[in-house]
Formats: C-alpha cells, sequence, structure tokens
C-alpha cells in the first residue's frame, strides 16, 4: 500500500513546511521507504565534503521520479478493454477443454463454437490459435469486413466474463452485392497459454467499415 501512495507522499517530503500534520501521513516511512530504492542502485559520484542533507537536495528530483515510475504498473497488468467499439459486435462461446495423456493431465487445447454464426475458434497451449467462420453481407454497397476473436474468464463459462486480452483480428475482406464470405485465420498471442486453465469463454468479433448494416 506504501508504494502506491508514494508519489503523492513524497510531495510532502519535499514542502513539509506546507504539511503541518505530515507525520499521520506515514511521511517518515515514505522516506525511509524511497531511501532504501534509492541505496539498491548504483551510487552517483558525491564528494566527501557532501552533507547528508546537501546529498538529498541535490538528489530529491531523482527519487522523486523513482517513485513516480514504482507506482506505474507493467504493460502486462494494464487491462483488457472490456467494451466493443461502436463498429464491432460479438457473440460468445464457452469453451471446450482438451486434455493430455500425460500422467498428470492438463489442458493443451480450447474449442469454441459460437451458436448461430457458423463460426468455431481454437486455442493450443502454446498461444497458438485459429478462427473460422462466415460472414454475410446485407447491402448493394461495398464493405470491409474483419473477423477477430478474444478471450476471457467467466464465473463459470461466459457468465459475468473479464475479457483479458483485445480483439486479435486475423482477416479482412471487402464484400458487396450481399455476399456471403468465409473468413477464416490465425495468429499466436503467447500471453494466453500460461492461463489457458483459466480461459472459460471466447467472443467472435466483427468489425465493419463502409456500407454496414
Amino acid at each position: 500500500m506504501i508504494e502506491k501512495v508514494a508519489p503523492w507522499c513524497a510531495l510532502f517530503v519535499l514542502v513539509p513546511d506546507y504539511c503541518p500534520n505530515r507525520a499521520r501521513f506515514g511521511v517518515s516511512r515514505v522516506r525511509n521507504l524511497l531511501k532504501n530504492r534509492v541505496a539498491r542502485l548504483p551510487a552517483w559520484p558525491v564528494t566527501s565534503m557532501m552533507t547528508p542533507s546537501q546529498f538529498w537536495g541535490t538528489h530529491m528530483i531523482r527519487i522523486v521520479i523513482i517513485a513516480l515510475l514504482s507506482a506505474l504498473p507493467p504493460a502486462s497488468a494494464q487491462a483488457a478493454d472490456q467494451l466493443l467499439d461502436s463498429d464491432e459486435s460479438g457473440v460468445n462461446a464457452q469453451a471446450r477443454a482438451s486434455y493430455s495423456l500425460d500422467a498428470r493431465p492438463r489442458i493443451n487445447r480450447l474449442d469454441f463454437d459460437f451458436p448461430d454464426s457458423e463460426s468455431s475458434a481454437w486455442l493450443l497451449a502454446d498461444g497458438n490459435f485459429r478462427l473460422h467462420g462466415w460472414v454475410r453481407h446485407r447491402s448493394l454497397l461495398c464493405a470491409t469486413y474483419q473477423m477477430g476473436v478474444r478471450f476471457g474468464i467467466g464465473a463459470p463459462g461466459c457468465l459475468s466474463v473479464e475479457w483479458i486480452s483485445d480483439p486479435a483480428f486475423v482477416t479482412s475482406h471487402v464484400q458487396c452485392n450481399g455476399a456471403r464470405v468465409e473468413h477464416a485465420g490465425g495468429d499466436v498471442a503467447p500471453e494466453m497459454g500460461p492461463v489457458i486453465d483459466k480461459i472459460s469463454c471466447a467472443e467472435r468479433v466483427i468489425r465493419c467499415s463502409g456500407s454496414c448494416r
């Protein structure tokens, strides 16, 4: 918890005169935390005549920057968007697991059959996935259709799904005159492999631009 509030509390370390009750914010803890973080970094040259107060005054900016960076979540921890864009539509399918034949069976493949959409997908334990389906265009004028998929964790199946990946689009076709076109493609999402045993749902996503109906 203290690491999350360190950037704000650091302001009280910088300007103590404006915070007469700064003790209740745990400033001493913040100061010690920041000092410990800096102590683990390669030391900058400091002259033997520099006093401790001069050292901290000179390098306070460095300390604040370190505190700000430490409060930022890593890129991999950033949550996927839960809602689709206005030009996208989706349909969900519950995962159907296939297990290895090892002494300790583990999931090595998930299959998804999307209802009423003539589409299916699979995901392997190494992150490889493939998507196949048909898309019907309902206009004489042309539109571009992309088909993609995203994966999520439900409670259970596809109930109350939390999507852990953004839609990955693997096809793109221009369709005109009410055409019905087959879409098929695949890619690899390495980050899905380690969590394949938690994935319970997938959403086939269609993105349309142009004369869409």
